[in-house]
């Protein structure tokens, strides 16, 4: 629900990392009395703090946002402080890889504004094409404009995924 939430307006509802925050520290407490092998709850808080304190150093630095600092502490206090660095591997793939994504499909709906009025101007080849929409890009990076703007909460669930797939 976080991710879609995100995904769809933007922003990542504090009730609801609250009600995961709850889910987990409950499980954290049960899995002992069951006779599982539980961890300490020293381990889930140092990776509480740890992701919080990168999440506020990418935070100061404008790359995410307030909620997605919140729900990456969430996610260390889940793993605990063992798991975050093995976790942050996943996350840079799913980053990148859904980043390329959003770039892409921003792209594509700009590029469709730009080539209903250059279909009038005839066809060019291949190089020339590249070499003018490179020369696009550099202007829309230097005026900050038509920027891809992407939510980090699909990338941060799916990359949690990953490593509850990928560490069996």
């Amino acid at each position: 629900m976080i991710g879609v939430f995100d995904a769809r307006e933007y922003r990542i509802p504090n009730y609801l990392l609250l009600i995961l925050l709850v889910f987990s520290s409950v499980l954290l407490v049960v899995q002992p009395l069951n006779g599982s092998s539980g961890e300490d709850v020293a381990t889930h808080l140092y990776g509480f703090i740890i992701a919080f304190v990168v999440g506020l150093i990418f935070y100061s630095l404008k790359f995410v946002a307030a909620g997605d600092v919140k729900l990456v502490a969430v996610i260390g206090f889940i793993l605990g402080h063992s798991a975050v660095l093995i976790w942050a591997k996943y996350f840079a793939f799913s980053c990148c890889f859904i980043g390329i994504m959003y770039w892409l499909l921003n792209r594509l709906q700009i590029q469709s504004i730009y080539s209903k009025s250059s279909k009038e101007q005839g066809k060019s080849n291949l190089v020339n094409y590249l070499w003018i929409e490179g020369g696009l890009i550099k202007n829309d990076f230097r005026q900050k404009r038509n920027i891809t703007y992407m939510p980090f909460a699909p990338a941060l669930i799916i990359a949690l995924a990953m490593y509850q797939y990928f560490q069996y």
